[in-house]
C-alpha cells in the first residue's frame, strides 16, 4: 500500500517538475502528461516492473 502512495507522490512531483520545465521552454504541457502517461500506462515501465519482468 506504501508503495502505491509513494508512487503516486512521485508522479505527481513530476507533473509539476515537467510544468514548470515545459513553461520555460514553450513546450505544451500535455506532451509531458503524455509522456508520462506512456511511461506509467499500462504497457509500460510501472507495468513491467510490477510483473517481475527484467526486460523492459
Amino acid at each position: 500500500m506504501e508503495l502505491y502512495l509513494l508512487l503516486g507522490a512521485v508522479i505527481i512531483l513530476l507533473c509539476v517538475i515537467f510544468n514548470r520545465i515545459s513553461s520555460r521552454l514553450g513546450v505544451p504541457v500535455l506532451l509531458a502528461f503524455i509522456f508520462l502517461g506512456m511511461v506509467f500506462g499500462s504497457d509500460g515501465v510501472a507495468a513491467a516492473w510490477e510483473s517481475g519482468d527484467d526486460e523492459i
